[in-house]
């Protein structure tokens, strides 16, 4: 990235060397992007970066590095304060020509929407496509203030190494915040209901941010987070979890 260094005008009253100003201008002094390893940013993994976003500066979120992995979907959830923009078109199958790799956040004054309320932070969700299948990238999204530290974050592949000798560790058990197992008849209950809702509910932008937010829920239940905590992670309330409990058990007294 090219940058634009201010002119430096020199003074005897500094008693400073021009030469020497002009070398220390030279040297950069930010590093204007932020490099994340793709495969510990799952959201499987549970591992979600925070990401700033400055005003009159954007942020771009760039995946060309993952040679062929292309965006199936996105999903920001609070677009009161900033607009997502990409070139090219959301791959739906593969094969995918022409499939969005870049992402853009700007920052805009704050917008209100109706039943939606505005936070300090929000989460963007990248779901990609590949032959391997589906992968969800999650970051924390906030907002700074004065330069910015960085405009760029590049989402790199797992550079091979030697095998590893370790096992993959897998949750043979899952509990809550409150030490009470979480049975996989419940996380059922919530599957059930979160289908049922996606047929009767996902009529309106807001029941469908709400059901993303669901489904997300979901995945960090079935990566061992507890109810609470899986509920905090993703903005739900109570009522929205119970509602969804409801519809889990009227589709089962109808099966």
């Amino acid at each position: 990235m090219q940058q634009t260094l201010p002119i430096l005008l020199c003074a005897s009253v500094f008693s400073l060397n021009c030469n020497t100003m002009a070398q220390a201008q030279a040297r950069p002094t930010t590093n204007y992007s932020r490099n994340f390893n793709a495969s510990q940013i799952e959201a499987r993994q549970g591992k979600f970066p925070t990401l700033m976003v400055w005003p009159g500066a954007g942020l771009t979120v760039n995946l060309s590095g993952l040679a062929n992995e292309y965006v199936k979907q996105i999903w920001l959830d609070d677009p009161s304060k900033l607009t997502l923009d990409y070139a090219g078109n959301l791959c739906v199958a593969l094969p995918c020509a022409g499939g969005v790799k870049v992402l853009h956040l700007k920052r805009i004054t704050g917008l209100q929407f109706q039943n939606l309320p505005a936070t300090s932070l929000t989460t963007l969700t990248v779901v990609t496509l590949s032959q391997q299948g589906e992968r969800i990238y999650k970051f924390i999204l906030t907002y700074g203030k004065g330069r910015p530290q960085y405009l760029v974050a590049n989402l790199l592949p797992t550079v091979a190494s030697k095998p590893s000798s370790l096992p993959r560790l897998t949750l043979t058990s899952q509990t809550t915040n409150r030490g009470i197992p979480l049975s996989p008849e419940r996380i059922a209950l919530y599957e059930k209901g979160l289908t049922r809702a996606q047929q009767e509910l996902n009529t309106t932008t807001k029941n469908r941010l709400v059901l993303t937010r669901v489904e997300l829920f979901l995945e960090d239940l079935k990566t061992g987070y507890g109810e609470e905590e899986a509920r905090g992670r993703n903005n739900l309330s109570q009522d929205t979890l119970e509602r969804i409990l409801q519809l889990g058990t009227q589709s089962e007294a109808v099966n």
